[in-house]
């Protein structure tokens, strides 16, 4: 049981959740959970819903927590363990437990209710454990409990009684560890010990702790682009900071730089935090009020008055793995009733996750979702699959699904209906506001946009209305102006919104991550003083002012501009072009210095520095224009000197080199205008012939671009049916694999011996039983002729006639015996079966064998038994009648009133030996029916073997009297002590000498024997008499078995003797077995009983020696007159 051990307390609520073996499995878990570690454990466990449970009574014992039945609005508490009544659902609301009566109308899925509830409640401090069971109850859960930044463990598949459970679990990727259950309370302990775990704030104090560290979360998110080629650098920076948290968590890291320098070394790493990041929790008609208003409003006014060849038209970005998309398309053939005619329904499903569209193309889910779908759309749209079900053909056709990233790709156009639930809430709010003019530009002037309860249109109204308040969550279409709408997508994924001219638009053709750009930019910035500036690209497009620039630049007339070209003040615009055109070619920084600025007091002297930049991700082709005005040596901007004043040597070579730039520049731009000019002058003659050209070239294009997107549309549901195929194709395959392995596994399990035989009888195929009977080689069988199989045993002339009848004649074969020696197993009887198949234009036969050897022995055995009971029957009469005889002679004599007094007495002897005579039969069979039965019991005591000897001589000494015979007796002289019933070994002493007395000749010799050998105690009785025959010596201790023969009945008896002997023996844990040379040759039985050595010195009257030496020889001579 897991110590007590010293951690902060903990705010984490573990739920473990279990099925069909779970209380194996958590009988092993919860002696391994730390019990004072401040978690909280709630337990459910698949129960019978009308059976009172003691599973809290049971595992109340494995641990030293608290262990009860959990009660409604139950605060919980650390460091207990709650345990779910039969018959509920269990889930956690404030930190109370709330139990509900089990619904019987759906299939319970208990443990997902109580995982999302934990993932809702207290998000990145929920653990979820999935143990042993069948089905896939918990699977969805732990998704929901890693989508809140939890943890989710599941019991490894090797040591499950059930593995249904968990491998439900690992297959949807629900799992961050794999162990078995010790090893979850392991983990468990090191979890909690962690300081995000056993931190006392919550988690939203760590996210702003965290949030204000200086974290360089660019290295990340450059990291994470490269392994996924996804930009998170969007997502809000709070879910951020608990993605990395729970990251760390499972690495048991502690420090975010640590951290960061894994993700650089582990690429895999990289990849798991992207997964991580993508979770999407998803369910079928997830909140249900938004598909009862798209029943209700949207889908009567979409499809009023639709034109026949109007597809109607629906995205879903970010749709994780297709449960939404699909029910959208589900909710609209609601609608419509019957599947509908004429009316082209495209739905898109898009997400950034390729694994999610690759699940959701297939539309396979777990038996899970019986919990989110009614039995009426179950049946409708979806169609059992083992035990998972999949979205039935005619939905799947409607769905379209590929990867597209709405931040980074071009959106789809003329949408009806974009449902964008459950995307934005990931998104920072400067993304958002960047996001929503696509979607307007996406949708129809009559369509709509859905979003999710925690998501709004916030400050980007002007583009969409609500629908009416009760439905806030549907927004319509507002119509807005061209220029609000204009927006540019950056190739490093963020959309930069503007107002720019039409001309303008096509001036940025490089951007880059703006942020991380413009923290470049004041990196460089600040170690000059922030000077005024601006930022811009190559083709001098600004793209940030920085500091006061209105002395430097100014906007011209006409539509807002971020030209520098048009901003910049004529007197620095060619000093500016040179420079940045400089700085471009020598990838350095180049100052222009000395140039003359009116202004209000006069000309101002400024210089111009241009500094290229670059970040990891983008070449040099962003340049900081610093404007820096030339400053007195009284810290003030010096005024140029006044015309006529005499200037100096330097300003005169400034302004000689500056004039010299100018008429260069200026040259340039003559001979530019020239070529330009000409050019234009051509260019105008050709545009003056084409110009009727484009006209009609225009309506062609018109046609064609309708032309090509029919055809596009065409392809795209070709390709997509494709796709489907390929799907099915792999499926089938799969199905096809599935079924020849199912044949293999039942050719393997089959417990008689199999061959299959091609057409010549050489063999194709061999089962284990028929290697594992034959001891054969199946790699060696194989393409082999039967009849030369291990030496030719199967060279059969019988068998040869047999199945070449069957290849003739194709007809089957039953039970041909056959009784061989084989070399490997020795004489056999089997049973053969043949039938002949045809399987993929190939002539088979199945050739398969039963071993009867047993059965047949067994059947033997059973005629002996049977022969033998008989055979007792006819003797126990006998036996039973003769005393009866005697007694009966001798009360006639008695009655008759004329015997003698000497008579009398003879007679009473004659009764009183025929009657002990059968009370001793009696006895017998008694004792040997209570053994057979188990009804006898003995009992364990210290017993001295010399003792019991002794008595047993004294018993069995008038037998032995009667017929002369001499008894030798050899005792150690040390105590031999044993445990058991003295009793009982008496009663087997006596039996052993009555058999001797009863098989040896008159005047015969009979010795018993005791002595102690490797720790046992043998007692052995030998006698010289008729000895036993050499095939009634291996069941001369079998009921009813006597050496002499039944039709010799001189001796008597009934054969039990030997029997109770050997069943006394074995209920003392020892062994009897008899040895005999033959006939006339006499037989010594030796009684073998483990010996007690170490209380041959405690007894008393033990010897001090407890080991036995050689036994003293005590002689008795029994001599009895007969007369």
């Amino acid at each position: 049981m897991a110590d007590a051990v010293t951690t902060t307390a903990s705010r984490a609520v573990v739920g473990i959740g279990a099925s069909a073996g779970g209380l194996q499995a958590l009988s092993k878990l919860l002696p391994h959970l730390p019990i004072d570690s401040g978690m909280a454990f709630l337990l459910v466990q698949h129960l019978a819903p009308t059976h009172k449970s003691a599973l809290s009574e049971l595992l109340s014992r494995k641990t030293k927590m608290p262990v009860g039945e959990a009660v409604d609005g139950q605060l919980i508490e650390p460091n207990h363990v709650y345990v779910i009544p039969p018959n509920t659902t269990m889930t956690l609301s404030e930190r109370r437990i709330k139990l509900q009566r089990r619904n019987d109308q759906v299939t319970p899925m208990p443990i997902d209710d109580l995982f999302r509830s934990l993932a809702d409640e207290v998000g990145p401090d929920a653990i979820g454990i999935v143990l042993s069971g069948s089905g896939s109850d918990g699977a969805f859960g732990l998704r929901a409990i890693q989508a809140g930044n939890g943890i989710a463990i599941v019991q490894d598949q090797e040591s499950a009684a059930f593995g249904a459970m968990p491998r439900s679990a690992v297959e949807i990727g629900a799992a961050d560890f794999v162990l078995p259950p010790a090893s979850i309370g392991e983990k468990l302990l090191r979890i909690s010990r962690h300081q995000i775990v056993a931190s006392e704030t919550g988690p939203d104090d760590r996210t702003r702790d965290a949030a204000d560290a200086d974290v360089n979360l660019n290295e990340v998110f450059g990291l994470l682009s490269r392994a996924c080629n996804i930009d998170f650098s969007l997502y809000k920076r709070g879910t951020i900071i608990r993605r990395l948290e729970r990251r760390m968590l499972l690495h048991h890291t502690t420090s975010m730089a640590e951290y960061v320098a894994r993700l650089a070394r582990e690429p895999g790493e990289a990849r798991l935090l992207c997964h991580d990041f993508l979770i999407n929790v998803t369910s079928f008609f997830r909140e249900p009020e938004s598909f009862a208003d798209l029943a209700r409003f949207i889908w009567p006014r979409l499809l009023e008055s639709r034109p026949p060849k109007r597809p109607v038209r629906i995205w879903v970005p970010g749709c994780a793995s297709g449960e939404e998309v699909y029910s959208i398309a589900m909710s609209l053939l609601e609608f419509l009733g019957e599947p509908p005619v004429g009316l082209q329904i495209q739905v898109f499903g898009t997400d950034v996750s390729e694994t999610a569209i690759l699940t959701a193309r297939a539309g396979l889910y777990a038996e899970s979702i019986a919990s989110q779908v009614s039995s009426e759309r179950l049946e409708r749209f979806f169609e059992r699959r083992d035990s998972r079900y999949r979205v039935k053909k005619s939905v799947r056709e409607l769905c379209i699904f590929s990867r597209h990233d709405v931040t980074r790709d071009p959106p789809f156009s003329r949408l009806d209906l974009l449902s964008c639930r459950n995307l934005l809430i990931y998104l920072g709010q400067q993304a958002q506001k960047q996001l929503f003019p696509l979607l307007h530009y996406a949708l129809n002037s009559d369509g709509y946009l859905l979003l999710g309860r925690a998501e709004s249109v916030g400050a980007s109204a002007h583009f969409f209305r609500p629908l009416d308040e009760a439905r806030s969550k549907i927004y319509s279409k507002k119509p807005v102006s061209r220029q609000a709408q204009n927006f540019t997508l950056n190739s490093a994924a963020r959309w930069q919104v503007a107002t720019l001219s039409a001309s303008d638009e096509q001036g940025v053709s490089h951007a880059v991550n703006m942020e991380q750009l413009q923290r470049q930019a004041d990196r460089v910035a600040q170690s000059r003083y922030v000077p005024a500036g601006v930022l811009c690209d190559e083709q001098l497009n600004v793209v940030q002012f920085r500091g006061e620039t209105g002395p430097y630049l100014a906007n011209p007339d006409g539509p807002p501009t971020v030209s520098l070209q048009k901003l910049a003040r004529p007197e620095l615009l060619v000093a500016i072009s040179n420079a940045v055109e400089q700085a471009r070619q020598d990838a350095h920084p180049v100052r222009s210095l000395g140039l003359r600025l009116p202004s209000a007091d006069g000309e101002r002297e400024i210089d111009i520095e241009v500094v290229p930049i670059a970040t990891a991700q983008t070449p040099p082709n962003w340049f900081l224009v610093f404007f820096l005005p030339v400053v007195s040596a009284r810290g003030t901007s010096q005024p140029a000197a006044p015309t006529g004043q005499h200037e100096e040597p330097q300003a005169i070579e400034r302004l000689a080199a500056e004039l010299e730039s100018s008429q260069a520049y200026t040259r340039s731009l003559i001979e530019q205008h020239f070529s330009s000019l000409e050019e234009l002058k051509s260019a105008q003659e050709e545009l003056l012939s084409s110009n009727e050209e484009f006209r009609s070239t225009n309506e062609e294009l018109e046609t064609a671009k309708e032309e090509l997107q029919s055809l596009n549309e065409e392809l795209t549901t070709t390709n997509d049916e494709l796709r489907y195929r390929n799907i099915d194709l792999v499926e089938l395959s799969n199905e096809l694999r599935a079924s020849r392995d199912f044949a293999d596994a039942v050719v393997d399990t089959v417990r008689e011996p199999l061959l299959i035989l091609d057409e010549q009888l050489c063999v194709k195929r061999t089962n284990r039983s028929f290697d594992r009977l034959f001891k054969t080689d199946a790699a060696k069988s194989e393409g082999r002729l039967l009849y030369e199989l291990e030496d030719g045993q199967w060279d059969i002339p019988g068998l040869r006639r047999l199945l070449e009848e069957t290849l003739a004649s194709n007809a089957p074969f039953d039970d041909y015996e056959v009784t061989h020696d084989f070399p490997a197993i020795g004489r056999r009887n089997m049973l053969l079966n043949a039938r002949r198949l045809e399987w993929r234009g190939q002539s088979l036969t199945l050739l398969a064998f039963e071993d009867e050897t047993e059965r047949k022995q067994a059947l033997d055995s059973l005629h002996a038994a049977h022969e033998r009971t008989t055979e007792f029957l006819a003797m126990l009469g006998h036996e039973l009648r003769n005393p009866l005889a005697a007694m009966r002679s001798a009360l006639h004599i008695i009655a008759g009133g004329k015997a003698n007094t000497k008579t009398v007495e003879f007679a009473l002897a004659i009764m009183n030996r025929q009657l002990a005579k059968e009370a001793r039969l009696l006895d017998d069979l008694i004792d040997i029916a209570r053994i057979t039965t188990g009804g006898i019991s003995i009992e364990r005591n210290l017993v001295d073997l010399r003792n019991v000897a002794t008595l047993a001589v004294e018993e069995a000494s008038a037998v032995i009297k009667a017929r002369n015979q001499d008894l030798h007796m050899a005792l150690p002289d040390t105590a031999v002590y044993v445990q058991g019933d003295a009793t009982r070994l008496e009663q087997v002493v006596v039996n052993l000498l009555i058999n001797s007395s009863k098989f040896t000749p008159e005047g015969g010799r009979i010795r018993v024997e005791l002595v102690g050998v490797d720790q046992h105690a043998e007692l052995t009785v030998n006698d010289d008499g008729m000895g036993i025959a050499s095939d009634v010596l291996p069941a001369i201790f079998d009921l009813f078995v006597q050496a002499q023969p039944a039709s010799d009945r001189g001796h008597g008896g009934l054969g039990l003797g030997l029997t109770l002997v050997r069943r006394i023996v074995e209920l003392h844990d020892g062994t009897v077995h008899a040895q005999s040379a033959g006939l006339n040759q006499g037989a010594t039985f030796t009684v073998r009983l483990p010996m007690l050595i170490g209380k041959n010195t405690d007894a008393p009257g033990a010897a001090a020696n407890s080991v036995l030496g050689p036994p003293a020889v005590t002689r008795i001579l029994l001599v009895e007159d007969n007369v």
